[in-house]
């Protein structure tokens, strides 16, 4: 008998104390980022149903032959290597007034008001054909995920004035 009251004993304690041992699950601290499919590195807001902007629209969009991929860019505006975001964020625009892209003021950046059926400076973004309306909200949401480089969270604007039809604008090659 006092065999099988040890065993009941080791058993109930078994019972007891293997929750405990076994831990909590513990928790993530941005859950949400795993639900939606989204990449994290996309920058964007975890509800957000946009894609990976620098790789999904603008390289595949902008990046095109004679536009703004790697070999020989308009207006050395590379949209297609990594690093977009050193390249455009808080840099001024080399032929239309403003940032590239202004997180401070997404609607008033370059990279966004270029999609736009009336662009601020130039002719519309890309060449090859307007971004559908919910692209184009991708890259304001984009721009405005950002995190704000100095001369954006001064609101500090700049660049060269208004460009021809044909101005894309730019970051003239230096990150």
């Amino acid at each position: 008998m006092r065999t099988e009251t040890k065993s009941v004993l080791a058993g109930l304690a078994a019972l007891i104390w293997l929750p405990l041992l076994a831990g909590c699950p513990g928790s993530l601290r941005d859950p949400e980022r795993f639900t939606d499919g989204g990449a994290p590195d996309g920058g964007m807001d975890a509800g957000s149903s946009c894609p990976d902007v620098p790789k999904e629209i603008l390289a595949m969009k902008c990046g095109g032959s004679g536009c703004h991929g790697t070999a020989s860019p308009a207006e050395g505006l590379d949209l297609v290597s990594d690093g977009v975001v050193g390249r455009v964020v808080g840099v001024a625009a080399t032929e239309c007034k403003g940032q590239l892209a202004d997180p401070v003021s997404p609607e008033t950046s370059v990279l966004y008001t270029k999609l736009l059926a009336s662009p601020t400076c130039g002719g519309r973004m890309p060449l090859g054909g307007a971004l559908p309306d919910d692209e184009i909200a991708c890259v304001k949401e984009w721009i405005a995920a950002q995190t704000p480089t100095g001369a954006a969270s001064a609101g500090a604007g700049g660049g060269a004035a208004s460009a021809g039809a044909g101005g894309a604008g730019g970051a003239g090659g230096s990150p």
